[in-house]
């Protein structure tokens, strides 16, 4: 997954967060986006992306030290030439996006559940982005996605979207891409937790079983 080896642990009770008080944090994102990258590799289906590390790319870290940022965005690029796209979920301002990057396509499309009217030069990660691939024209595209009601869905809505692409979209993107900015409901909060958390667990351990359907 990356040019380097990473160990990263998730305690119990971090999982146990996740049902009691809806809190997903920044390991227990990084570790479904390995989850899903593996996918690539097992067989289960084809699987044209690859991820960087949301630990490597939030928003502190493209403040503070961009050339860091760089250097990770360009070995995960540079191992994984052979990808038609790199999924970026970024952390800045306790908020959750999802960037899908294709260099040989030469496009860049972000989905924020907070769209309003924002653009690239609202996200310091599309300047470091735009740095790293120097003389690569990018389109940039804000995706008509499904946007959030209140101030905490963000880092649930950004897992909804990582798996709807690898499930979904990927192997039409971006002809079948999100197309519906309505704001989620509880229900369909309480809907993709159901579907998501059941297949994380799955992958996680594979000798536990529970019946689930995807999205």
């Amino acid at each position: 997954m990356y040019p380097y080896i990473l160990k990263d642990f998730i305690e119990i009770e971090a999982l146990l967060q996740v049902f009691a008080n809806g809190w997903v944090d920044i390991t227990i994102i990084h570790w479904f986006a390995a989850l899903f990258y593996t996918m690539s590799n097992d067989g289960e289906r084809c699987n044209p992306c690859a991820f960087f590390g949301p630990n490597s790319i939030n928003g502190v870290m493209c403040q503070r030290n961009p050339e860091e940022v760089k250097g990770h965005i360009l070995g995960v690029y540079e191992l994984h030439m052979d990808k038609q796209y790199f999924l970026a979920p970024y952390l800045a301002n306790n908020h959750w996006y999802l960037f899908i990057i294709s260099p040989t396509k030469k496009e860049v499309f972000i989905l924020d559940s907070l769209k309003g009217n924002k653009d690239i030069n609202n996200y310091l990660l599309s300047e470091v982005i735009e740095d790293v691939f120097k003389g690569t024209k990018f389109t940039w595209s804000m995706v008509e996605c499904k946007q959030q009601n209140g101030g905490w869905e963000c880092r649930f809505m950004v897992l909804g979207y990582m798996m709807e692409f690898v499930y979904t979209y990927q192997e039409k993107f971006p002809t079948d891409i999100w197309q519906t900015t309505r704001v989620a409901t509880q229900k369909d909060m309480d809907q993709l937790l159901r579907i998501i958390m059941p297949w994380f667990f799955v992958k996680m351990f594979p000798n536990w079983s529970y019946p689930f359907k995807l999205i």
